[in-house]
């Protein structure tokens, strides 16, 4: 009992002494309880001791802080990022984990270049936001796409954490693990979904009513712990359980979130400060000299990837010009609070390296560059027509084209949304499906033959699943065609049959990048020899060439003014895809 008051004790009056010295210095507190955490820890001067009330307060810190990320994310939200915040962050943490894999693995094994290529990933929700806030920067227009980028990664973040924690505990072993998982997840969100369903009037009728902050309070503890527990008896981790209930409480209305908010935000920088605290405690300051050359090459792998993701996606998806690119690039360079859960988590695959210790430092130094050159950015100017390659201007021209097209409300776009929408809903009846024919293969033992009895269950699951795919491929095709006609209307030829060959190649290339780009994952994960991790580079530049290809065609659909004959819009091309005429029509002249 004394070791625990005594850490307890310990913990409190850092965290005192580092708030103030980061005040002092106008940096984020967070990067100041990690540095003192490092500096009382068992490594340095011991005055922590108590190994298993470190573990303790991780975990429960770690609940509780994505407790509070889970309260900003909800399925409403994630549809009003907008399909640009999804692509940009999808392709920046790709690109980084591609190029950070390809440079680590020069000097380090296959394990630990995959480990800190994901590590380096993922950018920290908590720190950008505080250190934009303290700068003043929150109102910039760039700030609202930027936080949907984040929102997005955070949820990749999330799936990824709960995928490797469970091959870790798995032994490495993929298939019973995907199993596990699949049949896990199944049952998590079912009942995520039955107590979203139970818990909405509940909120409205009696909690949201009495507008106590102590209900309120012991309402969002409670359910912290139903889920974390949850979690932890389905084989996954506290914090993943805490993130859904936060997440469920973020699905209220805005008039019912604001209680909650006012309730818990008194407690929120409490829950990051011990997380904060906690991890840093097992961060061991003596070993960072000898890490010294591989610190150095994965900072600058950060701040160079950083650059090139962020500040090429953004001026592709979002149209930021000149220092909006290299302003966004800055604010997305702190390194972030999942990479830590990852490297926690990595440790248990083996291997020769530190990575918390690792990944600690690495966040306290991205934090402390991006934060003393945010200021500068406007002040670094930047000639695109140097940077900037003509074609990659001309894609950029385009997909803006085709972005403003899609957000405008008439016919067309209403009918390309209505097949998105139908493909959407096929697409997650495909996961069900997949879900419960990979997690419930015990069903096979209830035939007197085994054999038999599998070839029955998987037929009768690949047909379902055929079915289903069928229906998939048939509205997708009436997407395209509906894209197709859209995309015609914004060019100079009207000319739909060159719009589908761009749909065409846009899409191939965007598989083949995003395949090769996470390509060395699926080595990680599989256990494929690692010589087989030049393939990704190969999917990445076939990618890149079609992409190019497909450049061409953008470049003639904008010059060219010939207009087609007016037969390739008759009745027949329309019936084919089950439009409307109207809808399809395209004003041209014969």
């Amino acid at each position: 009992m004394q070791d625990q008051l005594i850490t307890i004790l310990a913990i409190t009056f850092f965290a005192l002494i580092a708030a103030i010295i980061a005040s002092r210095f106008k940096q984020p507190v967070l990067l100041g309880f990690l540095l003192v955490g490092a500096i009382i820890g068992p490594h340095t001067f011991n005055f922590v001791r108590d190994g298993g009330m470190i573990n303790t307060i991780i975990e429960i810190g770690a609940a509780l802080l994505l407790f509070m990320i889970g309260l900003e994310f909800n399925l409403e939200k994630l549809k009003g990022v907008g399909t640009k915040s999804i692509f940009i962050g999808v392709l920046k943490i790709g690109i980084i984990f591609f190029i950070g894999y390809h440079v680590f693995t020069l000097f380090l094994p296959m394990k630990e270049a995959v480990l800190l290529g994901i590590i380096i990933s993922f950018s920290s929700t908590i720190i950008i936001i505080k250190i934009l806030e303290s700068r003043n920067m929150l109102v910039r227009q760039e700030i609202p796409t930027l936080i949907a980028i984040l929102i997005i990664e955070d949820l990749i973040a999330v799936s990824l954490l709960t995928l490797l924690s469970g091959i870790a505990k798995g032994n490495g072993n993929l298939i019973p693990v995907l199993e596990h998982l699949f049949n896990s997840l199944f049952v998590l969100v079912l009942v995520y979904i039955v107590t979203l369903a139970i818990l909405r009037p509940i909120f409205k009728n009696i909690i949201m009513k009495q507008s106590n902050e102590s209900i309120i309070m012991f309402t969002s503890l409670s359910m912290i712990l139903v889920f974390s527990y949850l979690a932890h008896v389905l084989g996954f981790s506290f914090a993943l359980g805490a993130f859904l209930a936060g997440s469920l409480i973020s699905s209220l209305s805005k008039t019912e979130m604001k209680g909650f908010h006012h309730a818990i935000n008194p407690f929120s920088f409490l829950f990051s400060s011990l997380f904060f605290i906690a991890i840093g405690t097992l961060v061991d300051l003596s070993r960072i000299w000898d890490y010294k050359w591989i610190l150095l090459a994965i900072i600058a792998v950060v701040i160079v990837t950083r650059l090139i993701a962020v500040g090429l996606l953004t001026y592709l998806f979002s149209s930021f010009r000149g220092e909006q690119t290299l302003f966004s690039s800055i604010t997305m360079l702190s390194v972030g609070e999942f990479s830590l859960l990852i490297a926690k988590e990595g440790m248990l695959f083996g291997g020769s390296l530190d990575l918390v210790t690792i990944t600690s430092v690495i966040i306290f130094f991205s934090a402390i560059i991006m934060s003393f050159t945010l200021n500068y950015s406007s002040s670094i100017k930047q000639e695109q027509s140097f940077l900037i390659s003509t074609k990659i201007k001309i894609m950029a021209s385009y997909i803006k084209k085709v972005f403003d097209s899609l957000d405008i409300e008439n016919m067309y776009t209403d009918n390309f949304r209505k097949h998105v929408n139908i493909v959407s809903g096929f697409i997650i009846a495909f996961l069900v499906f997949l879900n419960l024919i990979v997690g419930f293969t015990d069903i096979v033992t209830l035939f007197p033959d085994r054999l038999i009895g599998s070839i029955i269950y998987y037929a009768v699951g690949a047909g379902i699943l055929a079915f289903i795919g069928h229906y998939i491929v048939k509205e997708l095709r009436k997407a395209h065609a509906s894209l197709a006609v859209i995309l015609a209307n914004q060019s100079f030829t009207r000319n739909i049959a060159r719009a589908k060959k761009i749909i065409k190649a846009f899409s191939i290339s965007f598989l083949l990048i995003v395949i090769g780009l996470f390509f060395p994952l699926l080595i990680f994960l599989t256990g494929i020899p690692k010589a087989w991790g030049l393939i990704s580079l190969l999917i990445v530049g076939i990618g890149l060439y079609i992409l190019r290809d497909s450049v061409t065609h953008i470049d003639s659909s904008l010059r060219d003014n010939s207009y087609p004959k007016y037969e390739k819009f008759s009745h027949i091309h329309l019936k084919k895809y089950s439009m409307p005429q109207a809808a399809m029509r395209v004003d041209i002249k014969k």
